[in-house]
This record gives C-alpha cells, sequence and structure tokens, in this order.
C-alpha cells in the first residue's frame, strides 16, 4: 500500500480543511509547529482505515471538535500493487464509508471489509480498534511518546510473521505436521498434567482413588484394633464391679458420717447461742457510750455558758471605749476637710491665672510661625514662577546632549568626506593667466586664478575665444566618495532643518543655553526643596491650621489685665511656681483628710464589728442557757448517772456468759469437726459415683461391641484389601504412559525451539546491518513465541530492553519495524512507515546514523515523517511539506 494525498476536515483540532498531495515512494517530511496536529494527522489516518463509520459513543465522540457538532470528513488516495484507490469515511452525523476500487466502488460495510481484506486485519466486535485490530499499520506506525515501547506484534500479526519467516526456511521444521504432532502431545500432556506439572484428569482420579481406598483401609485396621481393645476393657470393668459391690467399705463410711453430722448440728446451736449473747453485749456497749457523751455533752455546755457569759461582760467594757475613739476620729476629719476646701479654691484661682497666661504666650508663638510660615510660602512661590519660566524657556531649546552629539558626528562624517574626497579629486594647475578664466560657465576669479582647481566632478574650463577644457576625474573612489559627502551635508542639514538652526555653532549655542538653564532649574529645585521639604500644599495646610488656632485662641483668651505690667513670661514662670506649691498643699491635706477618713471608717467598722460579736454571743448565751433547762426538764442528772451504772453492770453479766460459752465452742474444735464431715461426705459420694460410672461404662461397651460385631468388620477389611490392590495396579500403569508421554512432548518441544531459532534467522539477518549501524559490536535477541524484543547482546552480557536509555530504546524499536517491513516486502505486503516524532532523544550522532538508515530504507518503502524538529531533517535530502502550506492550499 502508498499513501498519494490525504485530505482531512472537522477532525478533532483540524478543523479547517487540510490537503497534503504530492506523497511519493521513498520519505516524505510533514513538518509543523507544536500543537498544528501532526498527531492528529495520524489519528486521522488510523481511522480513515481501521474505524468503523458506523461506531457510536465516546469513540466518535472524540472525533468531533471541541464544542461543536459538525461532521468530520476523511478522504484517502491510495494505492494497493500499482492500483489507485480511494477511500471517503464521515462519521457522527450521515456517517458514510466509501472505497473506489479499479472495479468499481464498494459502499458502507463492503467497503470496509474490503479494506480489510487488502490490509490483513481484523476489527473488533465492537468499539475503537487497537493497535492489535490494526494488522501490519498497528506496528509500522509510531504514535509520538510510544516510540521506545516494547509493544509485541498482535496475535493475527504473529501469524503472518510466523509465515513469512517459515516461507524463509521452509516447513520441514515448523510446519504443518509438526505443529500438529506438538498440539495432539499437547493435549494428551494436559490430560494428565496441569500448567504447574501437578497431576489431572483420569491420572489425578486414580490417584485420588488409591489415596482414599488407604484411608479407608486404614480406618478399618484403627477400628479392629479399637474392637479388641474394647472386650478388655468390658473385663476389666467386669472385675472392677464385682468388687466394689463385694466391698463393705461404703457402708462403714456412711455410718461414721451419721456420727459427725450429729455432732456437728450440737455446735452449730452453741455457735448460734454465742453469737446472740455477742450482739447483746455490743448493743449493751453503745448504750452505755451514748449515755457516757450524753453526761460529757451537758458538762461542756454548762462551762461553755460559763465562758460566753464572761464574753458578754467584756464586749460590754470595749464597745464604751471604741465609742469615744470613734466620736473623735471624725471630729478631726471634718476639721482637715474645712481646711481642704479653702486650699483648693486658692489652687483653682492659681490655675486659671496660669492659663490664661499661657494661652497668652501660644498666642504670641502662633503669630511667629505665622509670619515665618508666610514669608517661606511667598519665598517658595517666587521660586516656583522662576522654575515655571526655566521650563517655558527649556521647552524652546531642542538641542540635547544627545542630539549635540549626532549633529557633532554628522559634522565630522562631512570633515571627513570632504578630506576622503579631496585625497582622490583631479588638481588642475592653470598658469600665466590674465583674467577671462572661467570654470563651468562662472569666471573665476582672480584669487582663484593663483591656487590650484580641486575637481571632484566632470568640470569645464574655458579661456573665452581661446580653449575649452573638459576634465572628468577618474580616480578610484570619487564618484562614491562624493556621493558619501552629499549624503552627509543632506543628513546634517536636514538636523539642523528639523531643530530650527543655521549650523552647529548655533546648535553649540543653544546646548550651552539649555545647560546652563538646566543648571538654574536644579539649583532652584535644590532651594525649594530646603525652603518646603514637604510640599506647597501641605505649607499650605500648615499656615491655615495655625491661623486657625490663633483665631480660637484670641475669642477664648481670658482678659489681659492679668498680666500685670510684667513681662509674659516671668510673670508664666511665677504663676507656674505658685501653682506646683498649691498643688503640693493641696495634695498633702488631701493625703491628711484621707487618712483621718479611714481612721474615723475604721473606728466605726470596729465599733459595728464588736456590736456584732456581742449581739452573737448574748445569742450564744440565750441560747446554751435555754438548751440547758430543756435536757434537765427532760432527764435529772441524778437519773442520768443512775441509768450509766445500770447499763455498765449488764453489759458485764453478758460478757461472762460469752467468754464461758466460747470457751465450750473452741473445747469442741470446730473446724476440725467440719472438715472431717467434709471428708467423710465427699468419700460416700466418690464411692456412689464410682459404682455407678462402672455400671454404666460396661454397659456402654457391651451393646457397642454387640453393635459392631466381629465378623463383619473383618470381611469389610478383607474386600478394601484387595481393591486397593487392584487400584495401585491400575495407577502404575497410569504414571508409566503419562511420564512417556510427557517425555515425548518435551522432546517434540526442544525440536520446536531449535526450528524457532533457525526460522528466526531472516529476521535477525534483516536487523543486523541497521543494529550494527548504531550499536557496533551488538546483537538484538528476540523473543520466539511473542516476536518482541528482549534485550540487546554486548559481547556476553545481554541486557534487558527496559534496562536501555529511553534513545536506545527508541532506535532499536524503529530498526526492529523496519526489518519486519523488509520481511513483508519481500512477500509482496508492503505498508507505508509513519513515524510521529520517532527521533526526539537521539543524539547528534545517533541521529545522523538513524537518519541515514531510513534513506536507505526509504529505496524500498514509503515513510512518512511527521516532526516538528524541521532544521533536523533538512539533510535527509526528502521532500519537505509544510502544514500550514497544506491549509492555505486548501
Amino acid at each position: 500500500m502508498r499513501i498519494r494525498s490525504i485530505f482531512v476536515r472537522n477532525f478533532r483540532k483540524l478543523t479547517e480543511p487540510l490537503h497534503i498531495t504530492g506523497l511519493g515512494d521513498g520519505m516524505t517530511v510533514i513538518a509543523g509547529d507544536n500543537e498544528d496536529g501532526k498527531s492528529t494527522l495520524l489519528a486521522a489516518l488510523r481511522a480513515a482505515l481501521f474505524l468503523k463509520h458506523k461506531i457510536t459513543g465516546a469513540a466518535v465522540e472524540e472525533l468531533v471538535p471541541y464544542g461543536s457538532k459538525v461532521r468530520p470528513e476523511l478522504r484517502l488516495e491510495l494505492e494497493f500493487a500499482g492500483q489507485p484507490y480511494s477511500l471517503y469515511k464521515a462519521f457522527y452525523q450521515d456517517p458514510r464509508a466509501e472505497l473506489v476500487t479499479p472495479t468499481g466502488k464498494l459502499h458502507g460495510s463492503a467497503a470496509e471489509e474490503e479494506l480489510a481484506r487488502l490490509l490483513r486485519f481484523e476489527s473488533p466486535q465492537k468499539g475503537a480498534p487497537k493497535s492489535e485490530h490494526q494488522g501490519l499499520c498497528g506496528l509500522l506506525w509510531l504514535t509520538q511518546g510510544e516510540s521506545f515501547l516494547n509493544q509485541a506484534p498482535a496475535a493475527q500479526l504473529q501469524r503472518d510473521l510466523q509465515a513469512a519467516l517459515e516461507a524463509e526456511v521452509g516447513s520441514v521444521l515448523t510446519g504443518d505436521l509438526g505443529r500438529k504432532l506438538l498440539s495432539v502431545f499437547r493435549e494428551q500432556r494436559d490430560q494428565n498434567f496441569t500448567k504447574t506439572g501437578r497431576p489431572s484428569g483420569d491420572l489425578a482420579k486414580a490417584q485420588e482413588r488409591v489415596a482414599a481406598l488407604r484411608d479407608k483401609l486404614s480406618v478399618l485396621t484403627r477400628q479392629r484394633c479399637e474392637y479388641e481393645e474394647k472386650v478388655d476393657r468390658l473385663g476389666a470393668l467386669t472385675a472392677s464391679l464385682r468388687r466394689l459391690q463385694a466391698d463393705a467399705a461404703l457402708g462403714h463410711e456412711q455410718a461414721s458420717l451419721t456420727v459427725q453430722e450429729q455432732a456437728l448440728v450440737a455446735l452449730q446451736q452453741r455457735e448460734l447461742a454465742l453469737r446472740e449473747l455477742q450482739r447483746q453485749r455490743e448493743l449493751l456497749g453503745v448504750q452505755l457510750a451514748d449515755q457516757q457523751e450524753r453526761q460529757r455533752q451537758r458538762q461542756l455546755l454548762r462551762e461553755q455558758l460559763r465562758r460566753d457569759q464572761a464574753d458578754v461582760e467584756l464586749l460590754a467594757e470595749q464597745l464604751s471605749g471604741l465609742d469615744r475613739q470613734r466620736g473623735e476620729a471624725q471630729a478631726r476629719w471634718q476639721d482637715l476637710e474645712a481646711e481642704l476646701r479653702k486650699v483648693r479654691q486658692q489652687h483653682e484661682d492659681t490655675q486659671a491665672a496660669v492659663t490664661a497666661l499661657r494661652r497668652a504666650g501660644e498666642r504670641e508663638r502662633l503669630e511667629r510661625e505665622l509670619t515665618q510660615l508666610t514669608e517661606r510660602r511667598q519665598e517658595t512661590l517666587t521660586k516656583e514662577r522662576q522654575r515655571a519660566q526655566l521650563g517655558e524657556s527649556l521647552a524652546r531649546l531642542l538641542v540635547d546632549d544627545k542630539q549635540l552629539m549626532r549633529l557633532r558626528e554628522l559634522a565630522q562624517k562631512v570633515r571627513d568626506s570632504e578630506v576622503g574626497l579631496q585625497a582622490v579629486a583631479t588638481q588642475l594647475v592653470i598658469e600665466h593667466c590674465q583674467g577671462g578664466l572661467q570654470v563651468n560657465g562662472q569666471p573665476a576669479g582672480e584669487a582663484d586664478a593663483q591656487q590650484p582647481l580641486i575637481l571632484t566632478e566632470r568640470t569645464l574650463v574655458e579661456l573665452p575665444g581661446q580653449l575649452r577644457l573638459w576634465v572628468t576625474p577618474g580616480r578610484t573612489g570619487v564618484v562614491e566618495q562624493r556621493q558619501q559627502l552629499q549624503a552627509h551635508k543632506a543628513a546634517l542639514r536636514s538636523q539642523l532643518d528639523e531643530l530650527g538652526l543655521a549650523d552647529l555653532a548655533a546648535a553649540e549655542a543653544e546646548h550651552q543655553l539649555r545647560s546652563e538653564h538646566l543648571q538654574k532649574q536644579r539649583e532652584l529645585q535644590g532651594q525649594l526643596a530646603k525652603l518646603c521639604k514637604e510640599g506647597l500644599p501641605a505649607l499650605e495646610a500648615e499656615i491655615f491650621r495655625l491661623d486657625r488656632k490663633h483665631k480660637l485662641l484670641g475669642e477664648d483668651a481670658s482678659p489681659l489685665s492679668v498680666l500685670r505690667g510684667e513681662p509674659l513670661a516671668q510673670q508664666l514662670t511665677a504663676g507656674e511656681a505658685e501653682l506646683a506649691r498649691s498643688q503640693q498643699v493641696v495634695t498633702e491635706l488631701s493625703g491628711a483628710v484621707e487618712r483621718r477618713r479611714r481612721e474615723a471608717m475604721d473606728a466605726g467598722e470596729e465599733l459595728a464589728k464588736r456590736q456584732g460579736s456581742l449581739a452573737a454571743q448574748q445569742r450564744s448565751v440565750a441560747q446554751l442557757t435555754a438548751r440547758q433547762e430543756a435536757e434537765s426538764a427532760q432527764v435529772s442528772d441524778e437519773a442520768l448517772v443512775e441509768a450509766t451504772q445500770d447499763l455498765q453492770r449488764r453489759l458485764a453479766e453478758t460478757a461472762a456468759q460469752a467468754d464461758q460459752l466460747a470457751a465450750e465452742v473452741a473445747a469442741a474444735e470446730p473446724e476440725r469437726l467440719r472438715l472431717r464431715v467434709e471428708q467423710l461426705r465427699r468419700a460416700v459420694a466418690e464411692l456412689h459415683q464410682q459404682l455407678q460410672s462402672t455400671e454404666h461404662k460396661a454397659q456402654e461397651l457391651a451393646i457397642e461391641l454387640r453393635t459392631l460385631g466381629q465378623v463383619a468388620l473383618h470381611a469389610e477389611y478383607e474386600e478394601t484389601t484387595a481393591a486397593l490392590a487392584k487400584a495401585e495396579s491400575e495407577l502404575l500403569h497410569k504414571q508409566r504412559q503419562a511420564a512417556a508421554i510427557q517425555v515425548l512432548y518435551a522432546s517434540l518441544q526442544a525440536h520446536d525451539r531449535r526450528a524457532r531459532e533457525a526460522y528466526l534467522l531472516p529476521l535477525v539477518r534483516m536487523m543486523a546491518p541497521y543494529v550494527q549501524a548504531i550499536l557496533p559490536g551488538c546483537r538484538l535477541e528476540l523473543d520466539q513465541d511473542k516476536l518482541a524484543i528482549v534485550g540487546l547482546q554486548r559481547g556476553e552480557q545481554l541486557e534487558p530492553f527496559s534496562a536501555l536509555s529511553i534513545g536506545t530504546r527508541e532506535q532499536l524499536a524503529v530498526i526492529v519495524r523496519l526489518a519486519v517491513a523488509d520481511l513483508f516486502a519481500q512477500r509482496g505486503q508492503s505498508v507505508p512507515i509513519v513515524l510521529d516524532d520517532a527521533l526526539v532523544y537521539c543524539d547528534d550522532e545517533r541521529f545522523d546514523r538513524m537518519l541515514e538508515i531510513l534513506r536507505h530504507s526509504a529505496h524500498r518503502h514509503q515513510i512518512l515523517v511527521l516532526t516538528c524538529h524541521e532544521r533536523a531533517f533538512r539533510q535527509a535530502a526528502a521532500p519537505l511539506i509544510h502544514l500550514t502550506n497544506c491549509r492555505s492550499a486548501a
């Protein structure tokens, strides 16, 4: 297949028509900048050839330009076996497929089926096609960013490759008969073994039957042993039961238990009586303690009442003295407060006078500041006017340093040109001429006649009526020098006219004047900065603020009668001293008044506190007296003493009885008796349990032995032994047969591996020149089954493909595809090789080698290189197509 032209419209980012023509048989470079749509062009080729026109869903949505609902259209002009074909496809809206062949037109699915037959690919059942559905194109068309990936060929392409390789080396090693034999023995091996080598099928079933029979025989053997063991155990249990029934130990133990239990009952009755006496003694002890506490509380109450009555008398005496002290403190406090009010009035009068003096002083200061600021404002305005006048003058003076430098350079060029022109000019010397000499029709003066004529252009020199002489300067460069001089003069004149000046001297004078004005302007700027750093608006605002403050002081000022004819500063100093002294007196008196006030308050608080204490003590005395009277009315002191003595007598009697009973209980050894009863009870229970357990076990064994039966168990054991021998014989036969099949399959597989190594040789031979061109002395290893790259053999070391650099992997991937293309081309099946920026990771030397390989391969294949590195492919000596030109052409 060859691609002759490509037309794309409304496909992803290629919304405008794109028409690429002139695609020849060799290598063609299609160049474009980033985002120009090179990768989109490759996607369009894949869609046109491999995507079904009626596809729906996300696959077709990806073809439509973003944000639009237009119809993607593709047209390819192709060539198969030298015959022209034309393919047209449209997607999304009104989808269409049309293939024009040498024999007619095909539409829809028929066109796509014919295209699949020509390109030998299989379309997927549903969805978008992947690389494995694109036949040889899926391997030879490299998308940007995927050139260094190790992609194995698709299944159909692997079959085509194997067919091509077998056609090269013949079918003796890997023909149909060899593959059929290998397939037959693989199936037989798979019937007996899994992929991991474990037995399966009939062999596994035979092993499972032998294992099951062995397990059953083991169970029967164990059951026979258990039967015999149970017969022995039944005999032992029967003998033990006879011994237990004949022995009188159980009756003896039962009689001893009865005697000990009666003794334990009598002991428990005495213990119950002892606990009752102990409870009565504890109760009497509590009652006695309550009576004694009541007597003690009554004695404490009498003592507390005596102390409180004494405190009441003492507090009454103290209250009398505190009341006198409070009266004296209040009197002193009131005297000091009256004196403080008088001193404060004097201080306020002095403060008013000092405030008036301060206002007058502030007014004088403001007047001085206003005068100074007004003068600064006036001077600033004068300087500002001068600066403005200088600015206007500077605006009229146009010759600055740059322009003057330009004029000087032009004048110097004019002078240099004049000197150069004179150096190459023709000199004409005329002597003994008595007037009448004319130069170019104009009379030459007497002075001119005494000097040599310098001629730089064709000139007529004549003596009217006597001589006409044409002089043409002929030295090398005179014309150029003259033209250069005229150009420099014209440039100088143009510059002077633009500035409105007559000559360079006028420009120098104007520049000097401009410099003087600039110096004056900088001086004025410095003076203004000193006069008014904050700026004129800020100065105006400050004058307005001070004037307003001055007016407010004038309105609020106190009468000037306070000045008393003395200087204001002296009056203010004296007034402030008097104010400070009066303030000190006020402060001292205020402290004294505060101290007297606190003394009076403390005395009052102490008096109130003592009065409260007296009232509390009086209430306590009244409460204690009432409580004493109430308790005496309830129980007299004599009755309380008698009740206490009676409780003490009863407590002593109860304690004596309890001690006597406790001695009797201890003599009976209660713990030892309880332990003996418990031991006898356990012994009787164990004897009962042992007898019942022996009888129960003997009955169970007898029933189980009758159920099993010795004859049936022996017959089943013999049958299982015979079946196991037969199953083991069958298993041995199957194992030998499976081993033979496995050995034969391994031999055929080894033979097939050697055959595959032989038929890979054509592909390896085709890759070898390419590999040697970029990696001398190395060899590329391929996977025999998947036909993918395994690694690179460098001497004795095999480097895995994944361990190589991205650039080397990229170059090897391109080389393998070129070799595969060569192999298929020999069989008459050829498709274009499309590389989308496939050599971006090459260094300069490798890139040159890969470019040479592509040029060599282009003699046999059509190669389309999509790249944004146009400069790198200029040396490829291949046609170069710009995508932008294809758009404009469309």
